[in-house]
This record gives structure tokens, C-alpha cells and sequence, in this order.
């Protein structure tokens, strides 16, 4: 199977997600690991992809840019060519939520537009629901270049199976 794993990654949080993601789908698959700005959506439309799976951090509330603009063009390139993956999925990293979180940062405010986002690619089967992954704040840094939670790689596992299942 062709398997395109895309990422946008500041501090290497997502791209470790995205290596994590590619050596579960490494068996017998041709697996593509890229960051959003080292490959054309278009490219990735023309390998017509068996699975395709597209993640990142917020950015001020929002999906990072560079992610959401890699996938909205990729939906477009498959809509162009009359293409559409076999399967999709899609995660994102954020800041652990607690009581002084404001709204707009808050994971229950990301996760929707993920779920919008993956709703916009053609795919003829997708995830119901998005991975989510919390960054927990290094000491003394504000939260930038965060560690993930513990037993992440045990949520990427699952979120693997579920979309080799679908």
C-alpha cells in the first residue's frame, strides 16, 4: 500500500509522531514521511494514496497554517484528478487543558476543525475521530518545545490499528 504521512512540527513533537506512524506502517507498505513544506500536495494526489495521514500543532487556536494549507491544497489536487485516497486520518499535538485555559486554546475548540479539515479530503473511508496528543510544558519554558504525555506512543499505536481497520 502507498502510505503518505505528512506533518507540520516546530519543536519535533509532530515529526515524532509522524516517524512513530511510519515504522507501524512500514510492513509491507511504501511509506512517504514528510514535513508539509518538503513535498507538493500535488505530488502526493498523483501517488493516488492507499492512506493518507496529515497531523500538527495549533497555532494561536487554530490548525498550524502550513498544515492546513498543505491539506486543503491536497484535496484539491485529488478533486482535480477525480482521485481520492483509500483511507484518511488525521491528529493534532496541544497544550495540556486546565482551568486557565482560555476557550479558544483549549482542545475542545482544535479538535472540531480537525474533524473539519479531514472532512474537506476525499477518501473513501475516514477516521471518525481525531488523535490528540498533549504536549506537557518543560520546566520553566511556557510550554514551547514540550514533552509529550506519557503513553503517547501508545496512542499513536491505537490510532495506527484503527485506521489499518477501517
Amino acid at each position: 500500500m502507498n502510505v503518505w504521512i505528512v506533518y507540520d512540527s516546530k519543536y519535533g513533537n509532530n515529526k515524532q509522531v509522524a516517524e512513530a506512524l511510519a515504522g507501524l506502517f512500514k510492513e509491507g507498505n511504501e511509506v512517504h514521511v514528510h514535513h508539509a513544506k518538503d513535498i507538493s500536495p500535488k505530488e502526493a494526489a498523483e501517488s493516488k494514496p492507499d492512506i493518507v495521514l496529515i497531523g500538527g500543532p495549533p497555532r494561536a487556536g487554530m490548525i498550524s497554517f502550513t498544515i492546513k494549507g498543505w491539506a486543503q491544497r491536497f484535496a484539491r489536487a485529488l478533486k482535480s484528478k477525480g482521485l481520492q485516497a483509500g483511507k484518511a486520518g488525521v491528529w493534532g499535538t496541544h497544550g495540556v487543558n486546565d482551568a486557565e485555559t482560555p476557550a479558544k486554546f483549549a482542545w475542545a475548540n482544535i479538535e472540531p476543525k480537525w474533524k473539519a479539515l479531514l472532512a474537506e479530503i476525499p477518501a473513501a473511508k475516514s477516521m471518525p475521530g481525531v488523535l490528540g496528543i498533549n504536549i506537557e510544558e518543560k520546566e520553566g519554558e511556557g510550554g514551547l518545545g514540550g514533552v509529550m504525555e506519557a503513553g503517547w506512543k501508545d496512542l499513536v499505536a491505537s490510532f495506527a490499528e484503527d485506521v489499518k481497520a477501517l
